[in-house]
């Protein structure tokens, strides 16, 4: 069922790049997604397991959660600020708060939440 709903995310084109990607085995399927999707970031914790020298050629770059977040409020952050706010509202199970949303956010991506902070 789920094949049939989200058809689009079983995308299979990278399978055959996955042998040449030039990052550990354990890895290379991941590259090898983001460049048949031709995505400008990898987002990921382990930023060690994605070295930009060998991102640099696919115009690729790895970032963590907490740079991707700040580099999407620097490109709309009106957008952005809306989206963390609609996430307090719809909250439900427990509904949360903006403080406390952003509590809980402020433990993963620091960087970002201070920065919206100062806008909310």
């Amino acid at each position: 069922m789920p094949k049939k709903s989200f058809s689009d995310a079983f995308e299979i084109e990278h399978i055959s790049l996955i042998p040449d990607m030039p990052v550990n085995e354990k890895d290379r399927h991941v590259l090898a997604a983001a460049v048949a999707s031709e995505s400008q970031f990898i987002v990921t914790a382990n930023l060690k397991d994605f070295p930009q020298r060998l991102l640099e050629r696919f115009e690729i770059k790895a970032l963590s959660a907490d740079d991707f977040l700040v580099y999407q409020l620097s490109q709309d952050r009106e957008t952005i600020i809306n989206i963390v706010k609609e996430h307090a509202s719809s909250s439900k199970n427990p509904p949360l708060s903006l403080p406390e949303v952003l509590g809980r956010l402020k433990k993963v991506v620091p960087q970002f939440t201070q920065i919206i902070q100062g806008y909310v």
